[in-house]
């Protein structure tokens, strides 16, 4: 199978992470409407449907909206992946094709073209050292046995590093 979405979906799950800290902290300040973006920002989601959204093929309505909330009752019975994608960031090919990422971090600074889209573009990464091992990430694994996470199964080859000046 080949490489997915790693370090796109830990970028967005860094970011709902983020978003979710600062949602705390501004809600304790005062009541915002839902769905209105900040200065500089765009709404990607308009409370009331799935526009710009890709909903896995054969899903059953597992990914719906409750009261302007996107809810997953994690029963999808999609094939493969069941994650709910906004068109602009879906830029990996479909399962058994490979993905090409080419990654380039400047300092801190990091940018990702995935198939020839660039989807990360100058991010911050904030303490990086200038030096260290280089990992190819998986998530899943087992134990006596059993999954003990969905499984993710994952193949790399052409793996080329450029040390930039």
């Amino acid at each position: 199978m080949p490489v997915k979405r790693i370090v796109v979906a830990l970028t967005l799950a860094g970011m709902l992470l983020g978003v979710a800290i600062c949602g705390q902290a501004d809600t304790a300040e005062k009541q915002e409407k839902d769905n209105v973006a900040p200065p500089g920002f765009r709404a990607i989601f308009n409370s009331k449907d799935f526009t710009g959204w890709n909903i896995p093929e054969r899903d059953n309505g597992h990914w719906k909206i409750i009261d302007g909330v996107i809810d997953y009752d994690a029963e999808s019975q999609a094939k493969g992946d069941k994650s709910l994608w906004h068109t602009r960031h879906q830029a990996d090919k479909p399962v058994g094709q490979w993905n090409r990422f080419e990654i380039t971090i400047r300092g801190d600074r990091v940018t990702v073209v995935l198939n020839g889209i660039k989807v990360i573009d100058k991010a911050q990464l904030p303490g990086i050292a200038q030096s260290g091992p280089i990992a190819l990430q998986h998530h899943g694994g087992k134990l006596n046995g059993q999954w003990n996470s969905p499984p993710s199964l994952l193949q790399f080859k052409n793996i080329f590093i450029k040390e930039l000046k």
